[in-house]
Parts: structure tokens; C-alpha cells; sequence
């Protein structure tokens, strides 16, 4: 068996050819619900016979007004493991549309009632899961009675070590600089709510800078010793604690290398010469 759909006007006269509905075709697609959309557009739901890998699963197909398909038929059901039968699908006041059915699941030896809303070119509002790693950021927790992501409302209820914010219902190991402990990663990522390291300069107060390597914010230098990879700033300032080019002669001191010596002496000739 497979699902057929024709369009009709009001007077009952054809406006579309008869179209068959389901893509996959082994097995048998039975059991169709229809609503129309606030736009025009129609929507067909099915279940389909082991199309999901076992049992009967639940599909649908969107349509725009014409009869053109808007969106190809996708899977409704997230758990796949027994039946998941009997779909119905309404539309919604907002222009989207719900459907619902019953099937096996984790939290249940007989049937539970399912359902899923989508806005009108079928993107999910409810998140269909089986285990938290399904679930976006923004929806962190899979409800163990009802198979979908949402908002968490308590630590318990994020993955070690991560933690809930309530007021947004997000999972992370951090929401704000505030709750980052000094060390490597001593920043906030506020778009994947991790610890990160600084970046730049930026990052850090004065007079410290950013150690890429590290992550960490540091003094340059303490001492002109920490100052020798680069000859043109072979001087640790004492206020700013950075590595600076010489400003006198005296600053060239003897202990340094023959040859840091020499390039500190021709760095402030030089800055004489361009005065």
C-alpha cells in the first residue's frame, strides 16, 4: 500500500493531478492524516512500514499551496526501537502545525502518546531525542518521559561539570567571566559556555599581556634577561613591565652578550641619528 493525494477547489473540481505522496515504497505507507496550512500550503503524515529500521515508523511530507513539494518526506520519530503508529496532524493558530501518535518507548511497556511541533516548513520546535548528546545548547536536557530537548531547570540535569543558568535554561562549564577561576582558562566562551584561554591583549589588564602559547595573562618580563630574543627591545621596562628598545648607553650593560650589546648600541645610535 502506498499514499495518494489529490487537490481539490471548493466546488469539488480538480486543480492537481492524483500524486503519490510516499518516496520510499517497500513495505506499506498507511494510515495518512492531512491539514492545511495558514499559508496555503498542506501537510501529509503516514506511518510507514520498517522504513526507520523496525516496525512501523511515523513520516509526513509538506506541500506549498500548488501542490509543489516544500519540504521531502523526513522521519517524525525519534525513538525507532518497536511501533510508533497512528499519526495525527493539526495545524496551529501561529501558521504551524503538530502532529501527534502513539509507540513503544523507554519509559513504557505498552503504547504512550507522542507528539512533535514544527513551524510551516518543518523545522522542529521540539527536538526529538534519546540521550542529552542529541540536544542543542539552547534546549541541553532530553526529557526522559516525553523523548525531547528542553531548557534545563537544575545542575543535575547538565553533564559534569557543566552547570544550569536557569534564567536562560542552558548547560555550561561557564555564563560569564565571573565564574572562571585564575589559571589557563581563565575566560568565558559565551557562545559555547567553555573555559578558554585570552586571545589578545585585550584580554588582560595592565600591565599584562597575552602569552598565546599559554593562554594565560603575564608580565612580559621582570628583568632585562627575559628580554634577550629580540635585540631592538633588549630592556625590561620597570613601570610596564615589557621589553623596550635602549634609550641610553647605560642601559647597554656589559654582562649582556657581545652581540646584544652591539645591537643595543647601534639601536640607540640609530636613535640619535633619526632625532
Amino acid at each position: 500500500m502506498e499514499i495518494y493525494a489529490r487537490r481539490y477547489n471548493a466546488n469539488g473540481d480538480p486543480v492537481t493531478d492524483e500524486i503519490r505522496v510516499n518516496s520510499y515504497q517497500p513495505g506499506d505507507q498507511i494510515a495518512p492524516s492531512v491539514t492545511g496550512l495558514n499559508d496555503g500550503g498542506f501537510v501529509i503524515a503516514w506511518q510507514s512500514w520498517e522504513q526507520d529500521g523496525d516496525n512501523w515508523g511515523i513520516y509526513l511530507k509538506i506541500y506549498n499551496e500548488d501542490g509543489t513539494v516544500r519540504r521531502d518526506e523526513f522521519q517524525v520519530n525519534s525513538y525507532t526501537m518497536g511501533e510508533q503508529s497512528s499519526p495525527v496532524v493539526s495545524n496551529l493558530l501561529d501558521g504551524g502545525f503538530v502532529i501527534a501518535w502513539q509507540g513503544n518507548s523507554t519509559i513504557s511497556t505498552g503504547f504512550s502518546v507522542f507528539i512533535q511541533m514544527y513551524e510551516p516548513d518543518g523545522t522542529p520546535r521540539l527536538q526529538g531525542c534519546s540521550s542529552t548528546e542529541d540536544c542543542p545548547l539552547d534546549k541541553p536536557f532530553c526529557d526522559p518521559t516525553n523523548t525531547f530537548c528542553r531548557p534545563c531547570v537544575s545542575s543535575s540535569e547538565c553533564p559534569d561539570p557543566k552547570m544550569c543558568d536557569i534564567s536562560t535554561g542552558r548547560c555550561g562549564e561557564c555564563f560569564s567571566d565571573a565564574h572562571c577561576s585564575a589559571g589557563p582558562l581563565r575566560f568565558c566562551d559565551t557562545t559555547t559556555l567553555t573555559y578558554k584561554g585570552c586571545l589578545d591583549n585585550s584580554y588582560c589588564d595592565s600591565p599584562n599581556i597575552c602569552n598565546l602559547t599559554s593562554g594565560m595573562c603575564e608580565l612580559e618580563c621582570t628583568s632585562n634577561d627575559q628580554c634577550i630574543s629580540d635585540p631592538t627591545k633588549a630592556i625590561c621596562d620597570s613601570m610596564n613591565f615589557q621589553c623596550w628598545g635602549c634609550t641610553n648607553l647605560a642601559e647597554c650593560q656589559p654582562n649582556k652578550m657581545p652581540q646584544l650589546r652591539q645591537m643595543c648600541f647601534l639601536f640607540f645610535e640609530y636613535r640619535l641619528l633619526g632625532s
